[in-house]
């Protein structure tokens, strides 16, 4: 299955059939009788592949990982850290973009978006959903989910989380902004002064 994306996906004239299997997708999920997209991206066949399918799409086939053979002090950071360098990508299709804000988090409905953000935040498959989505989409597109996930106002749910302090991890080394950089350390201050018990906890 990831093999045959990947090598659909890297060859243009043949991502059309890729193409029509999204706009399927939000077809389908698009009716109010069809359940919810994130039922398919929790799903531990479907939910992997979607993923996939949007980071080809996205054109976004590039490592996440160093892959230097010479250590660098930024590698010896990251590894450090157990964080990873990203490069996020200038844009993203129209039709990319049109589905994650509407099929996936349905950000016209406010309260809707922040809950799927949160499940998808806290869901085995949909935190690898979140993991390499956060990375990859550009500035604006994040500003737009990251305060979906209410990352802050939650820290520590998400911190005591064993699965939603992964995409926690991934969304502090992902930060874009300087006012969101100092909104996460505000955040972290005040948990960490008021829970000190969080620095003990495994």
């Amino acid at each position: 299955r990831r093999t045959t994306l990947k090598l659909v996906g890297a060859v243009p004239e043949l991502q059309t059939p890729l193409w029509e299997v999204l706009d399927a997708i939000a077809t389908h999920y698009r009716s109010s009788n069809s359940g919810d997209v994130t039922e398919l991206i929790c799903h531990p066949s479907s939910g992997p592949t979607l993923t996939l399918l949007l980071r080809i799409l996205s054109q976004d086939c590039t490592p996440t990982t160093l892959t230097t053979t010479t250590p660098t002090a930024e590698a010896m950071v990251h590894r450090k850290l157990n964080t990873h360098p990203f490069s996020p990508l200038p844009s993203l299709p129209p039709r990319i973009t049109s589905f994650l804000l509407t099929s996936v988090f349905s950000t016209d409905n406010p309260t809707q978006a922040r809950a799927t953000t949160y499940h998808l935040s806290g869901e085995r498959y949909g935190s690898h959903f979140m993991e390499r989505l956060l990375p990859m989409i550009p500035d604006v597109l994040y500003g737009e989910i990251l305060p979906l996930g209410n990352y802050w106002g939650q820290s520590e749910e998400y911190v005591r989380d064993t699965i939603g302090n992964y995409v926690l991890q991934t969304v502090l080394s992902t930060l874009r902004t300087k006012e969101q950089a100092v909104q996460a350390m505000e955040c972290l201050e005040t948990l960490l002064k008021t829970k000190p018990e969080l620095l003990m906890e495994k």
